[in-house]
């Protein structure tokens, strides 16, 4: 099945422009059966933008329109834990034949080329520094320590970049994209612990003000997904898969209250304004071939005159604009410096003691996993010495 109606629906630029290509109009086709995106003839095939980024010079060489068609969207599958979302998140990119990024867990964070920091919790002055949700969900007082502020930090920068290769994906290769959470809605976990105190005030502040200025480069996602059961369903589904959890003063009705109406609340009305968004009950589900059916149907570029900022991101007249913003996402340092934002020193619970910092580098340089790029480990790895710590 293909997202045939939700057409791509390019404006074409009205009127001469000084070096303005227009944009190449793709034309809707529907197919029985998986859609094989990048693979018709009427598309370029996929660029390698893993191997090859994307300079400015090529922007003038290797239009990125060439590719978009109607399945190039970002979906994304949203809600509070154990709801089914990366089930429901596969079954959409196998049945539309988009690429599935699974959401971000902590050894995303943690792991570094096979080395989990974590080991390092007690290593001279680093006290328990690699604070983790099994911790935060097993520690009879969370709200003292104050140390899931910086863990929430951590899930928000890999959430980001994980957003990063979705839209360098998305615009390289025509292909769409199903992520699971996003840094979109990462918000509505620290605003959670925020209003249960396990995150201070300025902590809090300081995570807004990061988000704003890291998130505002981004084009908003087509879709949102959102997910939803009762509180008593999502505690028994997280005490099933964490029975040490029994006991948590954290896992509570209210902590799960507040997560779910952040969502409706706060979290959908804000995303409706740019993208779809359609909301289930997953007791009332429906089944996914109707549910299949109707996200075939959904128009995710239409130009609403009553909701000017829907797709406005996506809705653009010139070449330019598409490739441009593209080169723009291959700024490795453009984003590194925006990853670097200065942490505050009014939350201490973000920051490193001095000495921490130097005990960390210490440690790190008698480590190869954390002392070298991914890429230079993988190359070099069988010539290091055992790690020890």
């Amino acid at each position: 099945m293909a997202l045939a109606h939700a057409r791509l629906g390019l404006v074409i630029g009205r009127g001469p422009r000084l070096l303005a290509r227009q944009t190449k109009a793709v034309a809707p086709l529907a197919f029985e059966g998986h859609r094989k995106l990048t693979t018709h003839p009427q598309y370029k095939p996929p660029f390698d933008y893993k191997n090859k980024g994307f300079p400015y010079w090529r922007t003038f060489i290797d239009w990125t329109t060439s590719r978009l068609n109607e399945n190039s969207r970002i979906i994304q599958v949203e809600g509070p834990p154990c709801v089914g979302k990366a089930e429901l998140a596969k079954k959409i990119a196998d049945e539309f034949q988009l690429l599935y990024m699974p959401g971000i867990n902590e050894d995303d964070i943690f792991i570094q080329n096979g080395f989990d920091k974590r080991e390092l919790n007690g290593a001279r002055s680093l006290g328990h520094m690699f604070y983790d949700l099994n911790d935060f969900y097993k520690d009879s007082d969370p709200n003292t320590q104050k140390m899931v502020g910086n863990l929430q930090v951590s899930f928000y920068r890999e959430r980001f970049l994980q957003y990063l290769m979705a839209l360098r994906h998305v615009l390289s290769t025509g292909q769409g994209v199903v992520l699971e959470n996003s840094a979109w809605s990462d918000i509505i976990y620290a605003d959670t612990l925020f209003r249960h105190k396990y995150m201070t005030k300025q902590a809090y502040k300081w995570y807004k003000e990061y988000r704003h200025v890291s998130l505002w480069e981004f084009w908003r996602p087509h879709l949102v997904i959102h997910l939803d059961a009762d509180t008593k369903t999502i505690m028994d589904g997280m005490l099933k898969k964490n029975p040490e959890y029994a006991k948590s003063p954290v896992l509570t009705e209210d902590f799960i209250d507040t997560l779910r109406s952040n969502y409706k609340e706060n979290y959908l009305p804000y995303m409706s304004d740019s993208s779809e968004v359609l909301s289930y009950d997953i007791a009332d589900f429906p089944d996914f071939d109707i549910f299949a059916l109707d996200l075939s149907k959904l128009e995710l570029m239409e130009d609403d005159l009553d909701m000017p900022n829907k797709f406005k991101h996506w809705r653009r007249d010139k070449e330019e604009d598409y490739s441009n913003y593209r080169h723009t996402l291959f700024n490795d340092t453009y984003f590194k410096n925006v990853m670097r934002h200065n942490l505050p020193w009014e939350a201490p619970e973000l920051m490193m003691e001095p000495e921490q910092i130097l005990d960390f580098d210490y440690l790190c340089r008698q480590i190869p996993e954390l002392n070298y790029s991914s890429k230079w480990y993988e190359e070099n790895k069988g010539k290091f010495e055992p790690t020890t710590v």
